[in-house]
């Protein structure tokens, strides 16, 4: 839904996923996940943009990560 650098300096990260499973792809999960870089980027900093957006993606991950071991309970 977004993955950019903001107005305010942020680097932000919205989506929205799910986890299904089987043929008739059973939901088990569904999210919308908002992340926010920890830290403030320059619009000429790009390197600090890829890194913040590298950071927020690696976040990510992790939340879904965690989705997949809990449904798998």
């Amino acid at each position: 839904m977004q993955f950019e650098r903001g107005p305010d300096e942020y680097v932000y990260l919205s989506v929205q996923w799910r986890i299904s499973k089987g043929i008739g792809r059973v939901p088990l999960a569904t999210q919308v996940s908002q992340l926010k870089s920890t830290g403030i980027t320059t619009a000429d900093d790009y390197d600090a943009i890829v890194a913040a957006m590298s950071d927020l993606f690696g976040q990510l991950s992790q939340v879904i990560a965690q989705a997949i071991l809990k449904s798998a309970i």
